[in-house]
């Protein structure tokens, strides 16, 4: 489950920078008739709409940017939010990724005007430094990987002489050299499966 934390608007309709608003259990959006109420919410239930919620051009861009959105690619942001991750979401996305569980519990989620999401984990760090466990099992499946590379090559290299000894009247090259490459082929996707043997689960 997510709990919204804040939300911030940019260019959507009547609203430039809502800046950064912060919501609690209950929110009170106070102000005028005509004085921008709405297009500051609508923008929020259009991060998940429960249905429609699709983006109108001529309605959601600023009327002084219309010209500059309609042929801007990729379209910019008009709505973020920041939601509180429940602890039992949090544990499975912790268990997936390898992180620490401070490191998401919050998220960041952003969609632009075509319709494009984002998503962030803002008190996230990239990962500085890999264990040493890691770093010898990536080395050793890239020597599997070239020793397969290096087997398919001699194998083909066969194929092809082989295929040169008996191209003559009776074997035209050109039968020969399409035979030569399936069976290149068949055998290069047979070293596939040993390789992935090798590899282990």
């Amino acid at each position: 489950m997510l709990k919204l934390k804040k939300f911030q608007v940019l260019n959507f309709r009547s609203v430039e920078d809502s800046g950064w608003i912060e919501t609690d259990q209950v929110t009170a959006l106070i102000g005028t008739n005509e004085s921008g109420k709405t297009n500051v919410l609508l923008p929020l239930w259009k991060l998940n709409p429960a249905k429609e919620g699709s983006i109108s051009p001529t309605a959601d861009y600023p009327r002084k940017h219309y010209n500059t959105f309609r042929h801007e690619k990729p379209k910019p942001v008009f709505i973020r939010a920041v939601f509180e991750i429940d602890d039992e979401l949090v544990s499975k996305i912790s268990e997936m990724s390898g992180m620490p569980t401070d490191a998401i519990r919050q998220v960041q989620v952003a969609r632009s005007f075509d319709s494009e999401y984002d998503v962030e984990f803002p008190n996230a760090k990239p990962v500085r430094a890999i264990g040493r466990e890691r770093v010898l099992s990536i080395l050793a499946a890239a020597e599997r990987d070239l020793a397969v590379d290096d087997l398919v090559d001699h194998h083909r290299a066969s194929l092809q002489r082989r295929g040169q000894l008996f191209a003559g009247p009776c074997c035209p090259g050109g039968v020969v050299g399409e035979q030569v490459e399936q069976h290149v082929r068949v055998d290069q996707g047979a070293l596939g499966a040993v390789s992935h043997l090798w590899s282990g689960p």
